[in-house]
């Protein structure tokens, strides 16, 4: 029989052991579910952590693109916010930040956006800058839910986005005049030119607005309308720029009182006009675009053999239109009759295109709005497209090869000093090419000219006595036998040389295009480090689309085929050339 103590003591081990056992139960699941919820808690920090940072990332992506498409909607007032700007930018919101993201809950109202406008201080606030407030917030439901007591947790961001006008600015707008530009628009009943007055009205109210207000803003936008030619304008600076190898042109009747300034295209020696800062394409190489017209007069009395003795007087007959009296000299522009045969005389003149009027004529840059707006009202659509003749004068209106010879304000400079303009290139310019053509580059048929007079004639007949054609009419919009791309056309000077391979179909005039814009977005180019930015605008179906989307910079075309997108891309182009940044 077994000693009674030691079975005592055995079952009383055994009775401590079932306890022990019974503890480390109770303590290993309490442990277990510290380590799990401890586990789940951190999942759920490290979940909190990488949602934050999405909803600060999402709303920063939000109110940066926002404020790059403010300028598609542009408010017009500090307590107003377009309704489709607000649903752009809650859509960029969200397509960042996701309802779905990590199992997030979005009340109503997470995300909210507010606008201000900013003024100056004075008499007349204009518009300095465009302020956007955004703020979201949301809950990030727990994995550990059940083990802490809390069922979510609070994501909040906040931040803010400043757009202001650039400080330092040059702005062209090259914008296609033709004919077809007057095609009107089934659904509005406007014209394109209609459209297109809008859309520069507006880019020039957005990036102009405020200049006037800002005593630091050096920011200046010029207009170049094109069609077959460019008017440079008739004045003392655009005659200076005539050839002084002929001093005759200048001198003459026709350069002094009746061109418009429609100017042809040097090529010395047949250089290719790629280089606008090429000594030959500077002010002192052109000649002035003109027609040669002639009629022939029949007379009574046999007109005397010595032509020199003949003179003509010629008498307005619409405004603003004046012709020298009493041309006498032979040889020149404007010829005197000349004994055609024993029954007529033959008057030699010349006029200008009917596209180039004073209506057509380049705006230097300038930062007057009202100059500009004038300047864009008084376009209107005749003649083709030749796509070059803009760009050239567009690029020497910003190329600092030509800073002093448009005879613009001078200008002081962000790093020192001062320039006329255009600028040389320093540390805050920026200097802008805005194209815009509805066509494909085309050579036009006969030209039109509207210059209509009065004219009498005097002679000697054979006899040596004097005779007198009074009051002769040369009537407006008689056509010319002779075509611009043959008899002095914008492009080139000389007879049947409209692009540097001397042919003009439109494959070469589009070939001219691409060389001209890859020279003006040249980041060699040592006149202007890092080149000029070039905007494309692609209007209707008959331009070319993929022509204009390789003459612009990274991301400058925009492809408008209809008239409603014309305003649009020209609001996207303004807010694209203001500073963007975000402040908060």
């Amino acid at each position: 029989m077994a000693d009674k103590p030691f079975m005592d003591t055995m079952q009383s081990t055994r009775r401590k052991r079932r306890g022990q056992r019974g503890s480390v139960a109770v303590t290993s699941i309490l442990f277990l579910t510290l380590i799990i919820g401890g586990s789940l808690g951190a999942i759920d920090l490290a979940r909190h952590n990488i949602a934050q940072q999405r909803l600060s990332n999402a709303l920063d992506a939000a109110v940066i693109s926002a404020g790059r498409n403010l300028g598609n909607y542009d408010p017009q007032s500090d307590d107003y916010v377009n309704e489709d700007w607000v649903n752009d930018a809650h859509a960029f919101f969200y397509a960042n930040m996701p309802q779905s993201f990590l199992g997030t809950r979005f009340p109503e109202d997470a995300v909210t956006i507010e606008y201000e406008t900013l003024r100056n201080e004075g008499d007349v606030r204009h518009r300095i800058g465009q302020q956007i407030s955004m703020s979201a917030h949301a809950k990030l439901p727990l994995l550990s839910t059940g083990y802490l007591g809390v069922t979510s947790m609070g994501l909040a961001a906040e931040n803010q986005a400043l757009r202001r006008n650039r400080s330092d600015l040059e702005v062209v707008l090259v914008m296609d005049n033709s004919g077809s530009m007057d095609t009107v628009d089934k659904g509005s009943g406007k014209t394109r030119m209609a459209h297109l007055k809008d859309a520069a009205n507006l880019l020039v109210d957005m990036v102009l607005g405020a200049a006037e207000a800002n005593e630091n803003t050096r920011t200046f936008i010029g207009t170049v309308p094109f069609t077959h030619v460019v008017n440079v304008g008739n004045n003392e600076i655009t005659r200076n720029w005539l050839t002084r190898g002929t001093p005759g042109w200048r001198a003459s009747f026709y350069v002094k009182d009746v061109w418009k300034g429609c100017i042809t295209e040097p090529r010395p020696y047949g250089r290719p006009l790629a280089d606008v800062a090429h000594a030959d394409n500077l002010p002192g190489n052109f000649r002035p675009l003109y027609q040669e017209r002639s009629s022939l007069l029949r007379v009574s009395h046999e007109p005397h053999r010595n032509a020199t003795t003949l003179a003509a007087t010629f008498t307005p007959s619409n405004e603003g239109y004046w012709l020298p009296n009493n041309i006498e000299q032979p040889g020149g522009p404007y010829k005197v009759p000349t004994r055609y045969d024993r029954n007529h005389l033959m008057l030699y003149y010349l006029t200008n295109p009917g596209m180039c009027n004073d209506s057509l004529k380049s705006q230097f840059l300038t930062d007057d709005i009202d100059e500009l707006k004038d300047s864009i009202e008084k376009m209107y659509a005749e003649g083709g497209t030749a796509v070059p003749a803009g760009l050239l004068w567009g690029w020497r209106m910003l190329h600092p090869a030509w800073s002093g010879h448009w005879g613009g304000p001078t200008v002081e400079l962000e790093d020192g000093g001062s320039a006329t303009m255009p600028r040389p290139p320093h540390r805050d310019l920026t200097k802008v090419l805005i194209l815009l053509t509805d066509g494909a580059n085309s050579v036009a048929g006969g030209i039109t000219t509207d210059e209509g007079f009065r004219y009498s004639v005097t002679y000697r007949d054979s006899s040596g006595q004097w005779r007198t054609l009074n009051n002769r009419t040369i009537g407006y919009d008689q056509r010319v036998t002779n075509h611009l791309i043959n008899n002095h056309n914008s492009l080139n000077d000389t007879d049947r040389n409209l692009t540097p391979t001397g042919r003009d179909s439109t494959a070469d005039l589009d070939a001219y295009t691409e060389l001209l814009c890859d020279n003006i977005k040249n980041p060699d180019d040592a006149h202007i480090p890092g080149g000029i930015k070039i905007y494309t605008v692609a209007l209707g179906p008959a331009s070319d689309a993929g022509l204009m989307k390789n003459c612009a910079s990274s991301n400058g075309f925009y492809n408008a085929q209809n008239v409603n997108n014309l305003t649009q891309a020209f609001a996207s182009i303004a807010g694209d050339l203001m500073e963007l940044r975000l402040t908060k």
